[in-house]
C-alpha cells in the first residue's frame, strides 16, 4: 500500500478511537507536512521516484494536488533537469547542494525551495509503506529533530505501530525498553584512573561471580566511584583508615546524611574484600569505621481495608470512565484498568517491580492460568523463571485488560496508550498515585506491596465479592 492510503485508513482509526478534532489536527499535521518529507529526502529509491513522475504533485494544506500555478511547476521541472544529471545517495544531500549553486542567488530562490518542497512532500505521499525499512525511520526521525518539530517522534511512532499490527510494515516499530542501569555498566561511565580501573575489574567479578542483576551493580558502583574519584584525586595508592576517615568528613560537610555514610562504608569494605583477594592490598582500611546513630524505620505496608479502598476506588474510575466514548475518558479507562491489574498483581504476588515490567505476552499460560517470571540476578548469565499462579480475581482483571490492550505485536504486558512498553521506572510512581488519590498517607512503593502479599491471606475471599 501506498503511504496516502495508509493514512487514510490511520485517520479513520483516530476516529473510531474518538479523537478530537483538535487531537486530530496535530496528528495529521506531523503525519501529511513533515513525515512525508523527511521520507523522500532518504529513501534511497526517492530520485528514481521523482523522475518516473510525469506530473508533478504538490501537497498544501491538507490535499495533494497537480494543478499547480505555472512558476510552481517551473521550479519544480528545473530541479527535476538537475536531479537527472548525476546519481544521488539521498535527495537530502541533493536538495541542499541544489539550494547552495541554483537557489541562494535567484531572485525568487525562496519562492522555488517552497515549491520544491511542497512537491517532494507531495511524493512522499505516493511511497510503498513497505519500502520504509528500520534505517529510514530512524534517519526520518532524527531529521526532524534537528528541526525541532514539537511531537514529531509520538505521532509517527503510532502511525507506524498501526501499519505494522495492519500487515503493511515490514519491521517492528515498537520501541525496545531502555535499561535504565546500563550508563554504570558501560566502560566510559567511570572516567580514567588506577582506582577506576580496579572498579571496572570489580564490575566484572560482580556479574560473572557474584551474578548481581544490572540494578544491583548499578548501585554499588555509583556509591563506590565517588569514593574511587577522591582516592584519585588524592592519588592515594594503598588507603588507610584515617584517609577513609576523611573522606567520610568531606561526604558529610556536604550534607550526606549518616544512614548514606553507613551504606557507603558498607559497600567500601566489601570492595576492599575484594582488593584483598585480588592481592591488590594487604589490608581493609574500612573494617573498623562505624557510623553512629543508624536508624532503619520499618516500612509501611498498607492493611487489608486500604487495599480494599484502593480497589473499590479503581472500580468506581473503572465503572464511570466506561459509559463515556471520547478519547479522553477512554485513555481515562485504559490507565485505569492497567493500573488497577498492576496494584493487584503486587498485592496478590509480590512481583518485583523489575519482574512485573518485564512480563511479555508469551509469558502468560491461559490453560494453567500461571505468569512465568525471569527471577533477581543476572539474566544474561542465569535462566533461572518461576510460574506465578493466577487466582480467578486476579485472572479475571487480566482478561479485562487484554480485551482494551490492542497493540497484540507489542511483546510487553503493560504498556502505555500509544501501544509503548511501560517502562519499569514508571511502576513506582504510579502506585504512588494510586495511594495518593485513595487519600491513604503511608509511603508505599511496589516493594512495601511485596509486604502486602505476605500477611494479607484473607483477601481473596473479601475482594473476590467486591
Amino acid at each position: 500500500m501506498i503511504y496516502q492510503e495508509c493514512l487514510k485508513e490511520y485517520i479513520v482509526h483516530l476516529k473510531n478511537r474518538k479523537y478530537s478534532n483538535n487531537e486530530l489536527r496535530r496528528k495529521k499535521t506531523i503525519l501529511q507536512k513533515w513525515y512525508p518529507l523527511s521520507l523522500i529526502l532518504f529513501l534511497p529509491e526517492s530520485a528514481t521516484l521523482i523522475k518516473e513522475m510525469t506530473m508533478p504533485v504538490f501537497y498544501y494544506r491538507d490535499r495533494v494536488y497537480s494543478n499547480a500555478a505555472a512558476r510552481r511547476i517551473r521550479a519544480v521541472q528545473d530541479m527535476i533537469k538537475y536531479l537527472h544529471k548525476e546519481t544521488w545517495l539521498n535527495l537530502n544531500i541533493f536538495i541542499e547542494i541544489y539550494k547552495e549553486k541554483y537557489l541562494k542567488n535567484q531572485k525568487d530562490g525562496d519562492r522555488s525551495l517552497r515549491a520544491i518542497l511542497d512537491f517532494f512532500r507531495g511524493a512522499g505521499f505516493f511511497i510503498r509503506i513497505e519500502s520504509i525499512t528500520e534505517k529510514l525511520y530512524q534517519e526520518s526521525i532524527r531529521f526532524l529533530t534537528n528541526l525541532k518539530i514539537k511531537n514529531r517522534f509520538g505521532g509517527i511512532q503510532s502511525f507506524m505501530i498501526f501499519c505494522y499490527e495492519q500487515g503493511w510494515l515490514n519491521f517492528n516499530p515498537h520501541k525496545e525498553k531502555k535499561d535504565i542501569y546500563s550508563r554504570a555498566l558501560e566502560y566510559d561511565f567511570l572516567g580514567e584512573g588506577v582506582w577506576m580501573d580496579y572498579l571496572r575489574k570489580y564490575i566484572s567479578y560482580l556479574r560473572n561471580e557474584r551474578n548481581l542483576s544490572p540494578g544491583g551493580i548499578d548501585y554499588r558502583i555509583k556509591k563506590l566511584k565517588i569514593l574511587c574519584k577522591y582516592l584519585n584525586l588524592k592519588q592515594i595508592s594503598s588507603p588507610s583508615t584515617e584517609s577513609l576517615k576523611e573522606f567520610i568528613e568531606s561526604k558529610r560537610a556536604s550534607g550526606t546524611k549518616n544512614i548514606t555514610l553507613a551504606k557507603d562504608v558498607y559497600e567500601a569494605k566489601y570492595f576492599f574484600n575484594y582488593l584483598i583477594k585480588e592481592k591488590i592490598l594487604k589490608e581493609n582500611p574500612a573494617i573498623n569505621i562505624k557510623i553512629k546513630d543508624r536508624f532503619y524505620s520499618q516500612g509501611e505496608i498498607l492493611t487489608e481495608k486500604e487495599i480494599i479502598r484502593v480497589i473499590e476506588l479503581f472500580e468506581d474510575i473503572i465503572y464511570k470512565t466506561s459509559r463515556f466514548k471520547t478519547a479522553e475518558k477512554m485513555k481515562e479507562y485504559f490507565r485505569a484498568v492497567r493500573d488497577k491489574l498492576i496494584f493487584v498483581l503486587f498485592v496478590y504476588t509480590g512481583l518485583r517491580s523489575s519482574e512485573a515490567g518485564n512480563i511479555k505476552l508469551s509469558d502468560i499460560d491461559s490453560d494453567k492460568k500461571t505468569i512465568s517470571v525471569k527471577c533477581k540476578g543476572n539474566r544474561e548469565v542465569t535462566n533461572n523463571y518461576r510460574d506465578i499462579y493466577i487466582d480467578e480475581y486476579l485472572w479475571q482483571d487480566l482478561q479485562r485488560y487484554l480485551k482494551i490492550r490492542n497493540y497484540p505485536s507489542q511483546e510487553y504486558l503493560f504498556i502505555n496508550w500509544d501501544g509503548s512498553a511501560l517502562r519499569n521506572s514508571a511502576l513506582n510512581p504510579i502506585i504512588k498515585t494510586i495511594i495518593s488519590t485513595s487519600g491513604i498517607k503511608k509511603k508505599i512503593s511496589p516493594h512495601r506491596l511485596r509486604g502486602c502479599a505476605t500477611i494479607n491471606w484473607n483477601l481473596r475471599s473479601r475482594v473476590v465479592t467486591l
